[in-house]
């Protein structure tokens, strides 16, 4: 869960796993909303959403997304900023013909040796028998990590650095990956974002106070803002538009404090210190809506390798609700360690008592 505290300064917390029986639709739906009443929360609340790949989870007829934002409009989702990314590179590479006939000739090759354990091990073979030669001929020499065996590995669209190794183990020349990324154009990059997201990109860009705020821009503002009504009513959306000529003239006026700042969310903590959160209240309030969307989800991904940690082969026999209590204080140690034991033993003691 992410949320900005008092301080204007975002947070990211692991609140829990749930065990469901099904990955239906409406079973993950059910297990969500039940998860946040738990801790008193509303799905009404929710202005963002992250899953993985899944497309049970992000499914645009019935996936869990899709029937969050049928009863929060603004609970918008993103996709894994990086691996739209990665998946948008690799995309726009293939539409090269030189590029795009080059993998397809390296996916050939993968698929005749990597797909047979007698080509595989003549590739062995042949590479254990080279460099018997180039020892004898001195052209190589033997030394710790030095000759490692070259595999073939396929190239992931959402890794970065796969298609690199890749090449590398064909020993390619790498300037025909050079001749492909100045073909790249910012619309094609449009093509792998819809309309909510670009805008919801942009209006952040927007806000952004690096390099005294250059991006600023006032109608991507405003559209970031008409995407949040529930937030924001026509009265609100009319002195936010004043709001923003103050304040970008206020932040650009040499002010050493709103000077070198590392992004929104330096700024948000910069107008809390200044207390200039009351005066620039919806910009503000645009600020923390920013800071909690999910545009990557590798908070999620390392509690699901936390999980690795905690249940492991010596212990996998544990039960859903003692790993839920393990991986809580495990991925929010930094909280528990403020956490006094006699009030844990007091608490323990007051329960039993009941």
């Amino acid at each position: 869960m992410r949320y900005c505290d008092k301080n204007g300064e975002v947070v990211e917390r692991f609140v829990g796993l749930v065990h469901v029986s099904d990955t239906s639709t409406c079973s993950l739906k059910e297990a969500i909303c039940s998860l946040l009443s738990e801790h008193s929360l509303s799905p009404s609340q929710i202005r963002g959403q992250g899953y993985d790949g899944a497309s049970n989870m992000w499914g645009e007829i019935s996936g869990p997304k899709t029937l969050i934002m049928k009863d929060c409009s603004s609970a918008y989702y993103f996709h894994c900023f990086a691996h739209q990314l990665q998946l948008t590179f690799v995309a726009i590479a293939k539409k090269h013909l030189h590029v795009e006939d080059f993998f397809c000739h390296v996916t050939n090759v993968l698929n005749v040796i990597g797909g047979s354990f007698k080509h595989r091990d003549l590739l062995r073979h042949l590479q254990a028998e080279k460099l018997e030669q180039l020892l004898e001929s001195s052209e190589v020499h033997i030394g710790r990590g030095l000759n490692q065996e070259r595999g073939l590995q396929r190239p992931g669209d959402t890794r970065w650095g796969s298609h690199f190794k890749t090449l590398d183990n064909f020993i390619v020349i790498f300037s025909s990956i050079v001749r492909v990324l100045e073909v790249i154009k910012y619309e094609e990059l449009n093509d792998r974002f819809d309309v909510v997201s670009s805008d919801l990109l942009l209006g952040m860009a927007s806000l952004n106070s690096v390099n005294s705020f250059v991006n600023f821009d006032k109608g991507r503002i405003m559209t970031l803002a008409n995407c949040y009504p529930n937030e924001l009513d026509e009265v609100q959306i009319r002195d936010l538009s004043y709001q923003r000529d103050t304040y970008i003239v206020h932040m650009r006026a040499g002010n050493p404090k709103f000077s070198n700042l590392q992004g929104i969310s330096h700024l948000a903590k910069a107008l809390v210190e200044a207390n200039l959160v009351e005066t620039y209240s919806y910009v503000y309030l645009l600020l923390k809506l920013t800071l909690i969307l999910p545009v990557a989800t590798a908070t999620v991904e390392r509690a699901f390798s936390s999980m690795k940690q905690i249940k492991n082969e010596e212990r996998n026999s544990m039960g859903d609700q003692y790993l839920n209590d393990c991986l809580i204080c495990y991925i929010e140690r930094d909280v528990f360690t403020n956490v006094v034991e006699v009030s844990v033993l007091k608490k323990v003691r007051h329960s039993s008592v009941k």
